[in-house]
């Protein structure tokens, strides 16, 4: 567990009206570096939350600049200096995967030969159903998201009974986080009727539960397309269609779910039949992938489509044409094996091809052992595909995500006149080439100095 005792950020007695200046070695966002850097902060309210030891301000950068160009605002004067000279400053950043209510269950190793199903089965034992250890689950799955710098979240409420469901969204709802909670569920086979039921009237009193929220949406996920038959996708389409609701789906993630979606067999098949999962018109043994095989689904509406780590060309090309969007978690990719089983994960074919990519973490099961020292965050992520495929691309863990979510892109850029949903501070490697490649060759961890309480959705987004 993350200690209650936070170390203190530099903006901890912030308060409406001050003034302050943070000098850092470099200001880096998607779009542009500054480096050394200088910003003037004007704050206008401030209030604390227990989970989180960053404060949450609604502040406008009234400059931003090289420190000289800032010396000659009329402001400069009288605010009160932050030396952060040795780090960078980043946007607080955006996690569009994420499973918090896994977070109890904490980081394991996983098996690459040994398949999929055993860790389902791992993950299904070790789930709880208990509304309140669900809640504590999220609630710990809150803090270490905001200790890593991730302010908003694509959180998946687990396929699990109402009540537990609702208490995840309940434990968001009382967070500092922005968030999609997506409402998960299965449905096929035999219990097609009973499961869309059952996710019908979760969604009904998710939607109550979080009605007055500017910080929360609800959104609709079918597990997956070996978990859910054509007819559960159909009604969620159609009810996201009805309601303005974002749609989520874990798509092509295991060579288990290739073989049994193309050819109807393997230990996936044998896993819904322990569960009486199987049978119905569920479209399995035809040869199609799974893109193909939601082809009619992805037509209708755009998807945030989760881990998708094998694609053909023209998988590509159907993602690209009806929208979708992908949710890549290189660090899970990485410790199922998925290079060795399935090949180099398709993000930068996606990203040629205009496919909107951001980078997440998936659950904190597939994460290292650290993590509930370091926190669960998405600046990792892109640190490991920045030193394995030399991507360096700050838009991957803020304004994409936030695009596919409907929060404000623009909320996670830093410009004078912007008010941003949140500060980070990280280290930066002293030889690297230039500051941002400075940031992903460090293993500094990322400190958020303070996150935003004002509302940041703007639309539907892409999802």
């Amino acid at each position: 567990m993350l200690s209650t005792d936070h170390p203190r950020t530099p903006l901890e007695n912030a308060h409406p009206g001050r003034m302050i200046r943070i000098d850092a070695g470099a200001a880096i966002d998607a779009t542009r570096t500054i480096a050394p850097a200088s910003m003037l902060l004007e704050i206008h309210a401030c209030e604390s939350h227990p989970l989180s030891s960053a404060p949450i301000l609604d502040a406008t950068i009234l400059v931003l600049d090289v420190p000289g160009q800032v010396d000659a605002h009329p402001a400069a004067a009288d605010a009160e200096r932050v030396d952060l000279t040795g780090s960078a400053l980043l946007p607080a950043m955006v996690n569009a995967h994420t499973h918090l209510d896994l977070t109890h269950v904490g980081p394991q190793k996983t098996d690459p030969d040994g398949g999929f199903v055993p860790w389902i089965e791992m993950v299904r034992t070790r789930r709880s159903h208990d509304p309140e250890q669900v809640a504590r689950s999220v609630r710990e799955g809150v803090r270490l998201s905001l200790a890593a710098g991730v302010v908003a979240v694509g959180d998946i409420a687990g396929a699990c009974a109402s009540e537990a469901s609702l208490s995840a969204l309940a434990a968001l709802l009382d967070s500092p986080l922005h968030a999609v909670s997506f409402v998960e569920f299965f449905a096929t086979g035999a219990r097609t009727d009973e499961g869309i039921a059952q996710a019908d009237e979760r969604l009904r009193a998710s939607l109550d539960l979080c009605a007055q929220s500017t910080r929360i949406r609800v959104g609709i996920q079918p597990h997956a397309p070996y978990s859910c038959g054509p007819r559960a996708y159909r009604w969620a389409i159609a009810r996201a269609t009805d309601l303005s609701l974002p749609v989520s789906t874990h798509l092509g993630e295991t060579v288990e779910e290739l073989d049994l979606i193309a050819h109807g067999r393997g230990p996936m098949r044998a896993f819904l039949e322990s569960l009486g999962l199987w049978g119905g018109q569920q479209g399995f043994g035809q040869g199609l992938r799974p893109p193909e095989h939601l082809r009619t689904v992805l037509e209708t509406r755009p998807m945030l489509c989760a881990h998708v780590n094998s694609l053909r060309d023209e998988d590509i090309a159907l993602l690209a044409r009806t929208g979708a969007s992908v949710a890549y978690c290189p660090r899970a990719h990485a410790a199922f094996g998925h290079e060795a089983r399935l090949g180099a994960h398709p993000y930068r074919r996606l990203l040629d091809a205009g496919v909107p990519v951001a980078l997440a973490t998936d659950s904190i099961v597939t994460l290292p052992e650290s993590t509930p020292e370091r926190g669960m965050g998405v600046l990792d992520e892109l640190r490991l595909v920045a030193r394995r495929d030399g991507v360096q691309r700050l838009d991957l863990i803020t304004t994409t995500p936030a695009m596919m979510l409907g929060l404000d892109p623009n909320r996670f850029l830093l410009r004078a006149g912007g008010c941003p949903m949140g500060l980070v501070a990280t280290g930066m490697e002293k030889n690297a080439q230039g500051p941002l490649a400075g940031v992903l060759m460090s293993d500094a961890p990322a400190t958020l100095l303070f996150s935003s309480n004002s509302c940041g959705f703007t639309g539907m987004g892409v999802a």
